[in-house]
């Protein structure tokens, strides 16, 4: 999988998130979170970058730099994780899975209630994007760029299918 330890970039995360938490502009923060969820990423694109083992160390770099990293609470952290999780698990019965939703209904409700939900969904948006922008500027293979469009659409269909892009 794609996941490194991102624990020690903390404090190169709270300088490139100007030393506050970009779902609650707080400076209380002590977790470094991916924004997209990487098992969001995972579900969306592993079939693709497991055919090109030369691209999965290109690919987790990106998922695992700066433009998907935040620094949170652990309960925001703990929290946030919830939805995403089911709705992977519903996109695997090929069922609704609206992460919105998801989140006003389970133990995240909090989040929502809280105004923090809305700013998880903006950043999870502009870490897409980001990450959509890194992965076009690498340079490779014909093959391999194909491969990392392709990942990269994946990526965004699921964050479509599950109300985050929209």
């Amino acid at each position: 999988m794609y996941r490194k330890n991102v624990t020690q970039k903390r404090d190169q995360v709270l300088v490139f998130r100007e030393e506050r938490d970009a779902y609650t502009g707080t400076t209380t923060c002590e977790n470094v979170d991916h924004v997209i969820e990487l098992q969001i990423i995972h579900h969306a694109a592993s079939k693709i970058i497991d055919k090109h083992p030369a691209l999965s160390a290109c690919f987790a770099k990106v998922v695992n730099d700066m433009d998907n990293l935040n620094v949170t609470s652990r309960r925001i952290n703990q929290s946030k994780k919830g939805p995403f999780t089911a709705a992977i698990n519903r996109l695997r019965k090929e069922e609704n899975a609206d992460c919105d939703e998801l989140a006003r209904k389970g133990r995240a409700k909090w989040l929502v209630d809280a105004g923090i939900w809305q700013n998880i969904e903006r950043e999870t948006v502009t870490s897409y994007e980001a990450i959509e922008r890194k992965l076009e500027e690498q340079r490779m293979t014909r093959a391999h760029a194909k491969a990392l469009e392709e990942a990269t659409e994946r990526i965004r269909e699921t964050l479509e299918k599950i109300n985050i892009l929209k």
